[in-house]
């Protein structure tokens, strides 16, 4: 039904996650399947979207071009009625970058990848006297565990991020402040991510809470120098309840079933350091995105509880990846 692993290597980071549909066919001679009127004098068109996402991580998006065309006032829902909704997005208080192409001579629209940015945070950058987070506080094996002693020297280094902030206090997602490469730079990003998530702000009033979809930057520094030359002994966490196939069956989307479609979603999320739901999770992988099995699958996924990643007997959070997979259910 499903699988639990620690984190090896992250999509490029949380901000270079798989593309919900790179590839979107449409009849572009029908003006409604365009978020634009006409091409007029130009062969291409190039449209820039930002989403925020709402209750359930429904998208809100707007939309802008710099070709000289006029773009529909409507023209941020073309995209809104063709990705899913993002509840990690929304409870990270992120938003999304999408940009789209399309060409006078084709009948398809094309994914833009342009190098810049597509996760920002919604909310403000904390900044300031107030507050204080202590990557101290952290055992250094967080961010080396399962990185052979050969390949540790290698990712020694700063990882500069930007990462949400919960309402307890600790760091959710991260997003590189730099370009995140296949490989090395994509193995250091997710042990500095490991480090971050057991990370928390301390506000320094009594009391004081922070508001949501409030940001940080941080610096996560990785020295293999820290470890010392002692092996710790290192338990994984583990599943200890989760859904069956009972829930599935009650939220498996209604057309997915009528049509006779599967598929899978992929997540990383964080194990808290007691026993608990998992937390944080964000989508890296939709197999069959037509079909609406995201949100039905963050429903499923809270219901997953698991046992601590311990370090030496002490419990600390990590990342982990959990795959939902859904098969259509037999008539009873």
């Amino acid at each position: 039904m499903m699988w639990l692993a620690v984190l090896a290597t992250v999509l490029s980071g949380v901000s270079e996650e798989q593309e919900i549909s790179r590839v979107i066919p449409l009849n572009i001679a029908h003006p409604d399947a365009r978020p634009f009127e006409s091409f007029g004098a130009v062969d291409t068109v190039t449209v820039e979207y930002w989403c925020r996402f709402g209750a359930r991580g429904y998208p809100d998006c707007t939309a802008s071009t710099t070709d000289p065309i006029t773009l529909r006032p409507d023209a941020g829902d073309w995209l809104e009625t063709r990705i899913s909704p993002r509840p990690d997005y929304m409870e990270a208080g992120l938003k999304r970058r999408f940009v789209y192409r399309w060409r006078r001579d084709s009948d398809q629209v094309e994914g833009v990848t342009d190098g810049r940015r597509r996760l920002g945070f919604v909310g403000e950058r904390l900044e300031g006297p107030d507050w204080e987070v202590r990557a101290t506080d952290v055992d250094p094996i967080v961010g080396f565990d399962g990185i052979r002693e050969a390949s540790r020297e290698e990712l020694k280094g700063v990882v500069p991020m930007s990462c949400g902030v919960r309402a307890d206090g600790y760091l959710s997602l991260c997003i590189s402040e730099r370009p995140v490469a296949q490989g090395l730079e994509s193995t250091r990003f997710d042990a500095a991510a490991r480090v971050a998530a057991n990370l928390r702000v301390r506000m320094s009033g009594a009391g004081e809470a922070v508001a949501p979809g409030t940001y940080v930057q941080v610096e996560i520094e990785l020295d293999p120098a820290r470890l010392g030359g002692s092996r710790p002994r290192v338990r994984q966490p583990r599943v200890t309840s989760s859904y069956d196939s009972m829930s599935m069956t009650a939220v498996y989307p209604h057309g997915a079933r009528m049509n006779q479609q599967g598929g899978n979603v992929a997540f990383e999320c964080t194990t808290p350091a007691e026993t608990g739901p998992l937390e944080n999770c964000t989508v890296i992988g939709d197999t069959n995105p037509r079909w609406g099995f995201v949100a039905p699958s963050f429903d499923l996924i809270r219901q997953t509880v698991t046992a601590p990643y311990t370090i030496n007997g002490r419990p600390v959070r990590t990342r982990v990846r959990q795959l939902v997979r859904w098969e259509v259910p037999r008539n009873p």
